[in-house]
């Protein structure tokens, strides 16, 4: 008996995991000016959470991308503004904290910009403003205290309509 075997065989598949991988490069225009930049009442109020909701998102679409594209498929998305779900409101209570108030009216949105290639063939490009109407009446997969689950759910939704896979 070869006790090797089983190992090679778990690298072999993880080989060939990572190689059916995709990939995804993720810029921010102008992020200054983004709807929740901009605003004092925004869910991200200062540099520091408006530089972790850009990282967050840049993963989640790098993380979509490598999970679903085939091979060779390079997926560049520009992001031109970034509307969170609900609005930033600092609480009445003695401690102070500053709350999320999500509600129907207030649906996550997002415009971006994209282009898919295979090698150097061009396959997909196009400029969209994404929004969830429904975001509060659909199951959510991501946990409640993801602050980014609104607008990943969007996300993978996009990306489910957008390139036909998940």
């Amino acid at each position: 008996m070869n006790v090797r075997s089983p190992l090679l065989g778990i690298s072999l598949v993880v080989t060939a995991v990572v190689a059916s991988a995709g990939s995804a490069s993720v810029v921010f225009i102008d992020s200054e000016r983004y709807t929740d930049a901009a605003h004092s009442h925004s869910f991200v109020a200062s540099e520091r959470d408006r530089a972790e909701v850009r990282l967050d998102i840049e993963r989640h679409l790098q993380q979509l991308a490598e999970r679903s594209l085939p091979v060779g498929d390079v997926l560049t998305v520009e992001v031109l503004d970034i509307d969170l779900a609900g609005y930033f409101q600092t609480s009445r209570l003695r401690n102070g904290y500053d709350v999320r108030i999500v509600r129907d009216i207030a649906s996550p949105r997002l415009k971006l910009r994209y282009t898919l290639m295979h090698d150097d063939q061009l396959l997909d490009s196009a400029e969209e403003q994404l929004t969830d109407l429904g975001f509060l009446t659909r199951t959510n997969r991501y946990p409640v205290d993801d602050r980014l689950r609104y607008e990943k759910a969007m996300l993978d939704d996009w990306f489910h309509k957008r390139f036909g896979i998940r």
